[in-house]
């Protein structure tokens, strides 16, 4: 903005119009991640205004309302954040953070930097997630969340890779019918005991499989993730994903991507015990092909199959179009 050196502002402001398969697919594993924003009504709103100011090349602070999203697609921009890659958020990021890391809160930290990477971090959060309001009038009322992470770099057979651990805690009430908006457990009257403090542990892992020498833009890699969380405040016990994505895989498509994944989600055993809520484990698997029509416009075919959480459903098929143009 040209104001201080090393200061970015991120805006993002989002319309959401029509209906989506969230419900009718799997309500545990949301089948169209950025159908969450702003929120499941048709409206629009402005879900992150966040400050980052470098301190050095090493050091940066940021602040104020933090998209959840923008922020784990600032550190994996592989992942395509549900625009360009997998659109299921079983596949985007382990959902056992979803109880403690809401959609968009307010929050400020402090950032590692490792020649422009996040390396760590280390943030301080209000519980509430706020994507359509200002969120002061009701922040820390229930308490304050803290995550952090720390990212490794590895070269392994000359390619590269990363291995994060984030663990991130919640001293407020939860009961693990609160999936903080990242997931909506399904059925109606469910009663489960509120708890005191939630967690979770988690780990990420990134590794390039090939690379081709003449042309660095051809790649195949390899995204996966693992988590633990507190089953007495979070409706995911444990969740697993694996995902292998390629770039420029077919001769003179050189921007094409494609990926393949599958994910499987534990529920916590206090909802599977419910006799009226007959739920149950969550897995499935997508692919997708992202296909580049102009270098500003894109489009992508996408395929979901999941067995849902509610036994009494059919297995979820979902087929997915997007258009993404940037101008």
């Amino acid at each position: 903005m040209g104001l201080n050196k090393g200061f970015m502002l991120m805006l993002h402001a989002e319309t959401r119009l029509g209906q989506a398969t969230i419900f009718d697919g799997a309500a545990l594993s949301p089948s169209n991640t950025n159908m969450l924003m702003p929120s499941l009504g048709n409206t629009t709103a402005i879900t992150g205004v966040q400050v980052l100011q470098a301190l050095s090349e090493e050091w940066a602070v940021t602040f104020g309302k933090i998209n959840a999203l923008d922020l784990f697609n600032t550190i994996y921009p592989q992942t395509g954040r549900g625009v360009d890659g997998f659109m299921n958020t079983g596949l985007l990021i382990p959902l056992t953070v979803g109880s403690t890391i809401p959609l968009s809160f307010n929050g400020a930290g402090v950032l590692k930097l490792n020649k422009g990477r996040i390396q760590g971090g280390l943030l301080v959060y209000d519980s509430n997630s706020t994507p359509t309001t200002v969120g002061f009038n009701d922040m820390f009322d229930n308490g304050a969340n803290i995550a952090g992470m720390w990212r490794v770099f590895s070269n392994f057979g000359g390619l590269p890779g990363s291995h994060m651990a984030l663990g991130t805690y919640a001293d407020g009430t939860y009961s693990s019918l609160d999936p903080n908006g990242w997931g909506f457990v399904p059925g109606a009257g469910l009663v489960v005991p509120d708890s005191s403090g939630s967690w979770s542990l988690n780990y990420i892992l990134e590794q390039q499989l090939w690379v081709d020498n003449c042309n660095p833009d051809r790649s195949i890699g390899l995204l996966g993730q693992w988590g633990i969380a507190d089953k007495e405040t979070s409706p995911w016990e444990w969740v697993m994903n694996v995902a292998v994505t390629g770039k420029g895989l077919i001769k003179g498509r050189s921007q094409d991507t494609v990926g393949v994944g599958y994910f499987y989600q534990g529920l916590s055993s206090d909802l599977k015990s419910l006799p009226s809520a007959g739920l149950g484990d969550v897995q499935g698997g997508e692919i997708y092909y992202n296909a580049e029509l102009t270098p500003w416009c894109h489009l992508t075919t996408d395929l979901q199959v999941v067995e849902p959480a509610l036994r009494r459903n059919d297995t979820a098929v979902v087929l997915g179009l997007r258009l993404s143009v940037d101008l």
